[in-house]
């Protein structure tokens, strides 16, 4: 025979004995491991967390840029916290959003 043929027959064999014996060792390892276990519940606990802050966060600070936009007469100020204000709104929006569509697929692995 040919080194060829010689070298697919090994990796051939090889791999059979491979799955055989995978296929026994394979229900060992059933288990979830703990890592990933407890990954799962320190983003689930972290999502959590980020969707009750986010939304606060955002209002303290929406409020306190809205009590100095209040106080200020300069139009340049107040269209700047005006976009600040925006931006804010919109970051926060994004964050939820994040942080609930995490918490969805999350909740597919349990």
């Amino acid at each position: 025979m040919s080194k060829k043929r010689v070298l697919v027959s090994r990796i051939k064999s090889i791999l059979i004995l491979g799955l055989v014996i995978s296929s026994f060792a394979l229900p060992v390892y059933a288990d979830e491991p703990k890592l990933v276990s407890g990954t799962l519940a320190l983003f689930t606990a972290a999502t959590s967390w980020l969707t009750g802050l986010i939304p606060v966060g955002s209002g303290l600070f929406l409020g306190y840029q809205a009590w100095l936009k209040s106080m200020s007469e300069d139009q340049a100020i107040i269209a700047e916290k005006n976009r600040l204000m925006k931006n804010v709104l919109i970051g926060a929006a994004i964050a939820t959003t994040a942080s609930g569509l995490a918490r969805i697929i999350l909740g597919f692995y349990s």
